[in-house]
């Protein structure tokens, strides 16, 4: 199951309407979303058939937006830090029992989750998003959180009740402690246990 998959499979579940997209790339999948309303946001996207809705950073779109959407997809600049903060600002632009989705969260290799100074156009790579779930699993008693094991980790954030991780530090949110304990650490749901929860 795809993220787009995903995303449509929840969009039809619970009648959402709007939906927003952070990081809209080459459009594969913004184009293929089904939603009455949609709306794109990317300060440099790489499509060339179309333009986003707001061609500027989430920060900047955060800050300005006054809307809620029922369904946000955090698929920005892959790093620990921003992925953080688009996840925490989409939280706060949530309609009442709609969700938040964060991409490529189930880095497969260490080479996966490398800084994006060391990241090409064409390879692959997932960067430090995981270590934002992670530290919302970590620190937050009022999320939701599970990370379907599929298409590099496709992580669903939304208002309910967190079985938190318990940890000593974040200094240990390195690699090697994320392969160790990631089924528990990213609460990892098969996509059969998505479809069917």
């Amino acid at each position: 199951m795809t993220r787009t998959e995903i995303i449509n499979f929840l969009i039809n579940k619970h009648g959402y309407q709007s939906y927003l997209e952070i990081g809209l790339g080459d459009g594969g999948n913004f184009l293929k979303i089904n939603c009455k309303e949609k709306t794109s946001v990317d300060p440099d996207p790489e499509c060339f058939t179309m333009i986003p809705s707001f061609k500027m950073t989430s920060d900047e779109f955060f800050a300005m937006n006054i809307k809620k959407y029922d369904i946000i997809f955090v698929d920005g600049l892959h790093t620990f830090e921003q992925t953080y903060i688009d996840i925490k600002n989409a939280l706060m632009h949530l309609n009442e029992n709609g969700i938040v989705l964060a991409h490529d969260t189930l880095p497969p290799t260490e080479y996966h989750q490398r800084e994006p100074e060391f990241y090409k156009i064409g390879q692959e790579w997932n960067g430090t998003c995981w270590k934002a779930i992670a530290k919302l699993r970590i620190e937050e008693e009022n999320l939701s959180i599970c990370t379907i094991d599929t298409d590099w980790g496709v992580s669903l954030i939304s208002l309910g009740t967190n079985n938190k991780f318990n940890i000593e530090s974040n200094e240990l949110l390195n690699y090697l402690f994320f392969s160790k304990n990631k089924l528990e650490l990213m609460n990892v749901i098969s996509v059969l246990e998505f479809t069917t929860r």
